[in-house]
């Protein structure tokens, strides 16, 4: 008996030090988030959402065995743009996605994508580039330190941010979610960009799967 208090003893202590080390349940605060102008380097995925790290780890390998951003002291971080949801199309495994990095204007300057985009052709590696225009969005911010930040993350974001999008009336209008790893700054964002975030849309390549309602969004 002494051995099985001890034991739950030791796991709680355990899940209390790893709460408590990444901050699993910060507060945050839902608001608009404004984005400037800027660049992504990216490639598609087509898959369930919850196999996607492996594909970003992917990323993360190519970038740093081609790009040289360390070298050209370029800021950048890791994104993801899912356009699907995953609990209303009839089979997961057909959820859409593009993953990669995404430069803001203020980093431009030093960044030449082309260059980077032949690097990866020579390699036989499916990147593409797009620059996109400033943006709203409805989003949170949240401490970033590992996979279980992530999971965190979007589990406690999407329906905080849903909710709040709901009261303002402006549900309707999201058409993808943006995740943004900033992994420099220990910081997860999450936000659905709703007005003037075509530039980001429908870039994977992919056909939409089939829902499993007639309430789907709308295509180009």
């Amino acid at each position: 008996m002494i051995l099985q208090v001890a034991l739950v003893l030791i796991i709680a202590m355990c899940l209390y030090l790893i709460v408590f080390k990444y901050q699993l349940f910060a507060k945050f605060e839902v608001k608009e988030i404004k984005f400037p102008t800027g660049r992504i380097i990216f490639t598609s995925y087509k898959g369930q959402y919850s196999k996607v790290g492996e594909k970003i780890k992917t990323v993360i390998s190519d970038l740093d065995k081609y790009a040289d951003f360390k070298n050209k002291k370029i800021s950048h971080t890791y994104f993801g743009i899912y356009y699907d949801d995953p609990c209303r199309i009839v089979d997961p495994n057909e959820s859409r996605a593009i993953v990669g990095i995404i430069i803001f204007s203020e980093n431009l300057k030093n960044f030449n994508a082309d260059e980077f985009i032949n690097k990866f052709e020579e390699k036989s590696l499916s990147y593409q580039t797009k620059s996109f225009q400033e943006f709203k969005s409805v989003g949170a911010k949240f401490p970033l330190f590992n996979f279980i930040n992530i999971m965190s993350g979007i589990f406690r974001g999407y329906p905080a941010i849903k909710k709040y999008a709901k009261n303002m009336g402006i549900l309707e209008n999201f058409q993808c979610s943006l995740e943004i790893y900033d992994y420099k700054n220990k910081e997860l964002t999450i936000s659905f960009p709703y007005e003037s975030e075509s530039d980001l849309l429908w870039l994977s390549g992919y056909p939409v799967p089939v829902y499993k309602d007639t309430e789907v969004y709308k295509t180009k």
